[in-house]
């Protein structure tokens, strides 16, 4: 069921595009996706659990409205955004899960307005932006190749993005469509790392404030394995999965790993 959500905003109200899938009181799950400004097509592997998943595609994204108002684009507009949809879908004592720009959004959401969640799902996401700049740069660093080759980007979004050949089509889909001047505004315009208006996000102080359960998820091929085990370590409720063949999007390339896991927590609060 597909419903668009009014957004209320300081420049206007705007529409986004929410999809619900599946019916279970127990285990409801808003999702958030990444980008930002991608679409929730990339997370179709998500469809396969048993839960009452609803995807939410935030102002910006494709099927949503995309305001001409670069004021709109700031991590605080987008927290009162989800919880705008909390409000529109009458969401309480539900899971809240975040991929990638999503996970970071959903931190966020946790520590301003955690009372409304029974779970939080962060996957593929350091808490620390200056950490992932820095991951980043080692990855690239050790495919040795010059920062100037051709094949220094190509090779870095197959080993380290998505490690299928080709990429599925709702991959392909979901990242095509893309604002390239909202992207640049939040992360900037350098592939991999991330600029813009979240250059120095850093939530790693605040991670023991998060109380509720919460699911940390990793990949081997990702950035920073090791240092999202010590993020799940400093989260009061903490748990830490690593997806052993996995990427930046180890739903696609581990993806019975990652649904097992996912599955199996989202069932301890059924």
């Amino acid at each position: 069921m597909h419903k668009r959500v009014a957004i209320r905003t300081s420049s206007g109200t705007f529409q986004v595009f929410t999809k619900r899938r599946g019916a279970d009181a127990r285990r409801r799950v808003l999702v958030l996706h990444g980008g930002p400004g991608a679409t929730h097509d990339y997370l179709q592997p998500l469809e396969d659990l048993e839960a009452e998943l609803i995807f939410h595609e935030q102002l910006g994204s494709a099927r949503s409205d995309r305001p001409d108002d670069d004021r709109l684009w700031t991590v605080e507009r987008f927290v009162d955004e989800v919880e705008q949809v909390r409000v529109a879908y009458g969401l309480e004592d539900f899971i809240l899960y975040g991929h990638s720009w999503g996970a970071m959004l959903a931190l966020e959401y946790a520590l301003a307005h955690g009372s409304h969640l029974k779970a939080l799902v962060l996957s593929n996401a350091l808490p620390s932006i200056p950490d992932h700049n820095r991951i980043v740069q080692g990855l690239l660093d050790a495919l040795g190749l010059p920062a100037d080759h051709p094949e220094l980007l190509p090779r870095a979004f197959a080993e380290h993005m998505c490690r299928l050949t080709p990429w599925p089509e709702p991959v392909q889909r979901s990242f095509a469509e893309i604002d390239p001047r909202l992207s640049t505004i939040l992360r900037g315009d350098r592939p991999l790392f991330v600029g813009g208006r979240l250059a120095t996000w850093d939530r790693t102080a605040d991670l023991h404030r998060l109380t509720m359960p919460t699911l940390v998820i990793a990949a081997r091929h990702d950035a920073g394995p090791e240092l999202l085990r010590a993020t799940a370590e400093a989260i009061p409720q903490g748990s830490y999965v690593l997806c052993p063949d996995g990427s930046h999007l180890p739903m696609w390339d581990d993806r019975e790993v990652y649904l097992r896991h996912l599955q199996s927590f989202i069932d301890r609060f059924a």
